[in-house]
């Protein structure tokens, strides 16, 4: 209420004064001179001053039971849980719409202009086919006006005069001119913003959120760091060592020598299809709040026609910050504790493409799934990738399975882990014959690049996925 003072006696100095309120006292409602009342989707319901709100909405056929705060019953009549006087019928809000067009401008001009409302309703102006014309009379200053329909309460009444008194005060500076009124009629005539402009508008205010969320983005890091550290040190005393020498390999016996010619010591496939999965998961799980916990919001942007590319868009690419910095903060850790032979580069190559590509199955699961189940149907996602990645059971087994074969062509998992085992193999061509070790798993080194590249497709892929889904489901929610 003090606050609401100061900022009226600062409106009273020539400042323009805007404000945001939600279900306000009504001593607090009448302190603002003008009041736009907005329904869903953002289009207007009512614009004009605060005390000509109240008789508008009796004139559309509303009356505001006794005792009953005039501010919350207006809200209520925007939300449909108001009737109108005498029907039975349940009141749809979107008629309030067109309501201020064809009734609620000229009733506010006509109200403005002579600081008087109408009197009446709305029925006193439809004629027997039901067509409304508006040939509004000035009702008496007592009787028309709604805060002079509670002479019981006192103290809303003196509240009410010293409205008044203040409006006629201030109405030649802050009037609103009949031009600006029809300018303002619904939110149809509105100029949208093009799809750039947009674009810049989604991108920058993802990065705000993001910003303003440091510690989340931080806990992220820390458990991405953490994880790099075990498997970095678990796995640091597990050297690769392969086929033995020809000569002994030949003293096997025949049934043996296949066993014989494979790796002594063949640690690579387990370390990167954990190393793998590793990243998948926690680039899954962290980009579950890129759309997750916005799809409120979205649902009514989306309904006031927002581009939805370029919302979609500009939190995706806001996201790559996360994409980018991710593995190399598992990196640190993991690979001076690991120390393999693969560069530094190829590692990160690798795992940068897994977290772009699980960040866009993490979009999709978010935009398919609510909140409460999408962490769990992320993790199921990837743990049946990782199943079928073709390390156990081999790549050559898996493809004889003809309805698991169909998961290879979006499995991230199996790219990325034939991709980065044939890095690390290839390091020991000139100490080893790898022959056996490529045929036992399925893989083929010629084919990292080609990999590499289907990742970011797969990437690309959910990502158009999520979109769809992002526009799909829901869809009630988006009008």
């Amino acid at each position: 209420m003090s606050l609401c003072r100061a900022l009226q006696l600062s409106a009273e100095e020539d400042l323009n004064i805007m404000a945001v309120i939600h279900q306000p006292r009504y001593e607090i409602f009448t302190m603002f001179t003008y009041v736009l009342l907005l329904g869903k989707g953002g289009r207007t319901v009512y614009l004009g001053p605060t005390r000509f709100s109240h008789p508008y909405f009796e004139f559309l056929g509303f009356k505001c039971p006794e005792h009953v705060n005039p501010a919350d019953w207006m809200m209520d009549i925007i939300a449909g849980n108001e009737k109108i006087v005498g029907s039975n019928e349940k009141f749809d809000p979107k008629q309030l719409f067109e309501d201020w067009v064809n009734i609620g401008v000229p009733f506010t001009e006509k109200a403005a202009e002579n600081n008087k409302p109408p009197k009446g309703n709305i029925k006193d102006y439809t004629d027997e086919n039901g067509n409304v014309k508006l040939d509004f009379a000035l009702g008496d200053e007592d009787t028309s006006s709604s805060e002079s329909s509670s002479d019981d309460d006192s103290s809303n009444s003196d509240i009410q005069l010293k409205e008044k008194k203040k409006e006629g005060k201030r109405s030649k500076k802050y009037k609103i001119s009949p031009k600006e009124l029809r300018r303002a009629k619904d939110g149809r005539e509105r100029k949208t913003p093009g799809f750039a402009r947009q674009f810049t508008i989604f991108f920058t205010r993802s990065l705000v959120q993001q910003s303003r969320d440091l510690k989340g983005f931080i806990i992220d890091m820390v458990l991405v760091y953490i994880v790099g550290f075990f498997l970095g040190v678990l796995n640091q005393d597990s050297p690769f060592i392969g086929p033995p020498p020809d000569y002994v390999i030949n003293l096997c016996p025949d049934y043996l020598k296949e066993t014989c010619a494979g790796p002594q010591q063949e640690t690579i496939g387990i370390i990167t299809s954990v190393t793998i999965l590793a990243i998948a998961l926690t680039g899954g799980m962290s980009s579950l709040k890129i759309f997750g916990p916005e799809r409120v919001n979205y649902w009514r942007e989306a309904s006031t026609g927002i581009n939805t590319i370029a919302y979609f868009l500009g939190k995706d690419l806001s996201s790559l910050v996360g994409t980018v910095i991710h593995p190399l903060i598992f990196l640190t850790i993991f690979y001076p504790f690991l120390n393999p032979r693969g560069s530094l580069g190829q590692y990160y190559g690798v795992l940068l493409l897994i977290q772009y590509t699980a960040t866009g199955i993490g979009m999709a699961v978010s935009t398919l799934f609510p909140p409460s189940v999408s962490q769990l149907a992320a993790i199921v996602v990837l743990l049946v990738f990782s199943m079928v990645s073709g390390f156990g059971p081999p790549l050559k087994e898996m493809e004889k399975m003809v309805f698991f074969n169909i998961f290879h062509f979006i499995d991230l998992l199996r790219y990325g882990q034939e991709a980065l085992f044939c890095i690390e193999l290839e390091q020991y061509k000139d100490i080893y014959d790898l022959t056996t070790t490529y045929d036992k798993y399925g893989y083929d080194p010629g084919r990292i690049s080609l990999d590499l590249f289907i990742l970011f497709i797969i990437g690309v892929y959910f990502r158009i996925v999520a979109y769809f889904f992002l526009r799909v489901v829901n869809r009630d929610k988006q009008k």
